[in-house]
């Protein structure tokens, strides 16, 4: 991991002698004030629809997030006691807690790539291409001050898992950071400079809900909340434009500075412990659509930043990626859906009920456990309605005036209801019992260790196959990181350069890689995830690679001696006197070599031509020698339809003319077939005596 000293640029901005970072390519959209007009009114009337189209659902986030928190409601039940239970079991809290443990965990592989970038095409060049751009993402995944994917791993974990939907949004940025230096000059500290994975929470989310993809929907917004700091320094950089009215008159944009909390603001402060008494920010729409600019029947990706409230563009620009910039990261996948299930989804009945029945049965063994007093009127009138340690008591007849008695015992089926309701739970979610850190019920009955064991490996399945989603779409996030980084090629390089984390030959090397047309990157290379998966962790690659070595290291011995015997002085003399015997142990030896670089493909080691023979020379032999048995065999079925069948035998008047005819076609010459050894007709083939014989 880079160090900040590492990673921080500084620029002067009074000397010119030092080199200046490469501006990105303007995509700004020019548009007459008509047609802005139109757009704005489409866009917020479309926002406006999604707003009320999903107002219950965000009811229900609200509920998910206060269960997660394992906080009661804020509102007591009807026709409960006035000092009732409130407690709110934890059922969603742990597991939500378990299924977020998990899923990080099974990202977190501790070593220094997270994506593993593989080239689709044989061209060793594209090889070494996509190791370089595995380094490099790697580089940029383990810094603070590039990608932080530490921390964005934890966000999507916690979040996807348990509201079943996160929009992640990839991103070209910029972070500045002006401050006085000794000569009380302004000076300019950049901490970043590349593309940003930056979660979004469905509160901020917006998009019409009848799409399951994003790339495919007409429109998708972020809701952006910054300070009056942040969205100046915006304009001064040139992110964002000086906004003006229909006047062109210059908006204080203090005055867009919102007060009031939202209610999703609220409900989430009220968790916190907080309450708000004025937010300060300034709500932006950043709308992601598809429009025909420029009326010529081609719909292009836009990119509108819009102030809602005034109708006002900030920023207006063409999308110079190609895709749309979001990624969907989820738990359970729901089916031509956008949104998957969630723990928190899962949870809300079964924690309801849970939470039912745990006060139900706090309440009854309250009053089982809390005597209560009845006594007659007269003695009620002689002492105060109290009790108390010492107390005395004014009456005739104790035995008959006063009687304490009790209100009933807590059934034991309520206390089965809850477990009942903790076990669907786990079932639901897919999480056992020693998953959640806890001792497996099964334990106190007939189950055996085979069994125990059958059933966490069920587990680790059912885990694999749940988040299978979500490493597809880390594997998206991965390709639209490049994306960006081929959009930006410049200030790559650039900021490379001045970093010095890559050698010279790695920087050229990047260079032409990123210097490729963006719509041939993902034809050119895929994606994929390092995990702690047992078939794709670094630890089992680490083990594949010491597996193979040790199967190397005892089949190239054999090869060696099976190679001395076709091609040494042995084979030369194999191959006069037993041609055919010679012909198979040539076809045992390239097909042990061709075995062994199956196993190298599939253990995805593709540049086999590093650690075993080639053999393709041989194969062509192999295919020579075999089209002339095929020719021979033809002979000889043409002679014996000749001499009437099988009576003409081998030692008939037929017997020369198939020497005769097959030689006549060999390539090699008179020995080909019919005079000699198999291979005796190949230019040089009995040359030498190694496996470089036939090339000499």
């Amino acid at each position: 991991m880079s160090t900040l000293d590492e990673q921080t640029k500084t620029q002067e901005t009074e000397d010119d002698t030092e080199p200046k970072r490469p501006e990105s390519t303007s995509l700004a959209v020019e548009l007459s004030p008509e047609k802005e007009e139109e757009i704005v009114g489409y866009l917020l009337d479309e926002l406006e629809r999604a707003r009320s189209e999903r107002s219950v659902r965000v009811k229900k986030w609200q509920k998910w997030r206060r269960q997660r928190e394992a906080v009661p409601e804020g509102v007591p039940a009807e026709h409960s006691l006035s000092n009732a239970s409130r407690i709110e079991p934890p059922l969603t809290q742990i597991h939500a807690q378990t299924a977020y443990a998990k899923v990080k965990g099974y990202y977190d592989t501790g070593k220094p790539w997270f994506w593993q970038a593989k080239s689709a095409s044989d061209d060793p060049e594209d090889h070494e291409d996509a190791k370089l751009i595995t380094k490099y993402l790697g580089l940029l995944a383990n810094s603070q001050m590039d990608l932080n994917l530490d921390k964005v791993k934890r966000i999507v974990s916690d979040e996807a898992t348990f509201m079943g939907l996160l929009m992640v949004k990839v991103v070209w940025d910029t972070l500045e950071w002006r401050f006085k230096g000794d000569d009380n000059q302004t000076q300019t500290m950049t901490f970043h400079d590349g593309p940003s994975i930056i979660p979004i929470s469905q509160e901020d989310t917006y998009y019409p809900p009848f799409w399951d993809e994003v790339q495919r929907m007409p429109w998708v917004a972020h809701e952006l909340h910054m300070p009056l700091h942040e969205f100046q320094n915006k304009i001064a950089q040139g992110l964002y434009d000086e906004p003006m009215d229909n006047s062109g008159r210059e908006i204080d944009v203090k005055t867009w500075l919102r007060e009031d909390p939202t209610d999703s603001e609220e409900a989430s402060a009220k968790i916190r412990g907080f309450s708000f008494s004025r937010t300060g920010v300034i709500d932006l729409m950043e709308f992601h659509f598809f429009w025909d600019i420029d009326d010529d029947g081609t719909w292009e990706d836009l990119i509108f930043t819009i102030h809602c409230p005034t109708k006002t563009i900030v920023r207006k620009t063409f999308n110079g990626i190609a895709a749309r910039e979001f990624e969907a990261f989820g738990y359970i996948p729901r089916s031509f859906m956008l949104e998957s299930r969630g723990v928190g989804q899962i949870c809300e009945g079964l924690q309801d009920e849970a939470s039912g029945t745990h006060r139900l049965r706090n309440d009854g063994m309250k009053l089982a456990t809390i005597k209560m007093l009845a006594i007659r009127r007269a003695v009620l009138r002689e002492n105060k309605n109290t009790i108390y340690q010492g107390k005395v008591w004014v009456t005739e007849n104790p035995e008959k005036d006063m009687n304490a008695f009790s209100m009933g015992e807590v059934p034991p089926s309520s206390l089965q209801s809850e477990n009942l309701a903790w076990s669907l739970a786990a079932q639901a979610v897919g999480i056992s019992s020693p998953d959640r850190g806890f001792a497996d019920p099964t334990l106190g009955t007939r189950d055996t260790f085979r069994g125990q064991e059958m059933r966490m490996e069920q587990s680790q399945g059912i885990m694999s196959t749940t988040i299978e989603s979500t490493s597809e779409s880390w594997s998206r996030v991965g390709l639209l990181v490049i994306f960006q980084l081929v959009r930006n090629k410049d200030r790559v390089i650039w900021n490379e350069r001045q970093l010095k984390r890559l050698s010279d030959d790695d920087i050229t090397r990047l260079d032409r890689i990123l210097s490729m047309n963006i719509s041939d990157v993902p034809r050119r290379f895929k994606f994929e995830i390092y995990t702690t998966d047992i078939e794709h962790s670094y630890e089992a690659r680490k083990d594949t690679v010491v597996q193979l070595a040790e199967l190397t290291f005892q089949a190239q011995p054999q090869l060696v001696q099976l190679s001395q015997a076709v091609f040494g002085p042995q084979g030369t003399q194999l191959r006069m006197a037993a041609p055919d015997a010679w012909a198979q142990l040539l076809e045992i030896y390239v097909g042990s070599v061709n075995l062994l670089k199956e196993i190298y493909t599939f253990a995805d080691f593709t540049d086999t031509e590093n650690y075993l023979q080639d053999v393709s020379k041989y194969e062509k032999l192999i295919q020579m020698l075999r089209a002339q048995n095929d020719q021979q065999m033809k002979a000889l079925d043409a002679i014996r339809n000749q001499n009437g069948g099988m009576n003409a035998g081998f030692g008939g008047p037929g017997a020369q003319a198939i020497g005769a005819n097959v030689q006549g076609q060999a390539p090699g010459g008179p020995r080909a077939v019919g005079g000699g050894a198999p291979g005796a007709g190949i230019p040089q083939a009995n040359a030498g005596a190694g496996p470089g014989a036939l090339g000499q």
